[in-house]
């Protein structure tokens, strides 16, 4: 995997790609702040205005082998974006199935449908085909049309556990960013719902 990568969006925004840290909780934080609030019910299941300390933690002091995340942060001098945490791509392997991994990708609201859930999916990809994973698990919810029309379409397997679509989207040897990527990408651009089942602990 490229480490640290400068990547352009399709609307002429630079933005940097890297692996996050555990000095980015505030960059992380704002970045939440910048997720609308239905957003921020999907991607944690609960409403709230900051993030606790705890998953602050949990979210950016990572191993970057079972657990590994990945950052976009926009390179724009001269305006309010210059800086700002735009994504980020996390996977989590399960332990119970070490080559399958839980993966989910998040885009503030103002940056989605510009290209940039397909660049942090291909990084993180990239990283967990490293490491040993040969698939991604996502959880999504059956009702949404959506989620038909893309299984459809892609070459993957789902099955239901506990009224869910658990959804297993494999990871190509020779290209770590296949076709079979575009559930992610829906959801990166906000067309269906992945559901955090590994953040379940957190929840209050």
């Amino acid at each position: 995997m490229r480490p640290v990568s400068e990547v352009t969006l399709r609307d002429g925004t630079r933005v940097l790609i890297r692996p996050i840290r555990p000095g980015d909780k505030d960059l992380l934080q704002e970045g939440v702040n910048r997720l609308s609030p239905t957003s921020r019910y999907l991607r944690f299941l609960h409403y709230f205005e900051r993030l606790t300390p705890s998953e602050l933690r949990y979210l950016t002091e990572i191993d970057y082998h079972d657990h590994f995340a990945c950052i976009a942060i926009s390179l724009d001098p001269g305006t309010p974006n210059d800086g700002a945490a735009l994504g980020v791509a996390r996977y989590i392997r399960d332990s119970r199935q070490p080559s399958q991994a839980e993966a989910a990708v998040t885009v503030v609201d103002d940056f989605q449908r510009r290209g940039l859930g397909s660049l942090l999916l291909s990084r993180l990809a990239e990283a967990a085909h490293d490491n040993g994973i040969e698939a991604f698990v996502a959880y999504l919810a059956p009702e949404n049309p959506v989620v038909a029309h893309l299984l459809r379409s892609v070459s993957t397997t789902a099955s239901d556990e506990d009224g869910l679509l658990r959804v297993v989207v494999p990871i190509g040897d020779d290209d770590p960013g296949p076709g079979n990527l575009a559930i992610l990408r829906a959801a990166a651009g906000g067309e269906v719902e992945i559901i955090p089942r590994s953040l379940s602990d957190l929840r209050p």
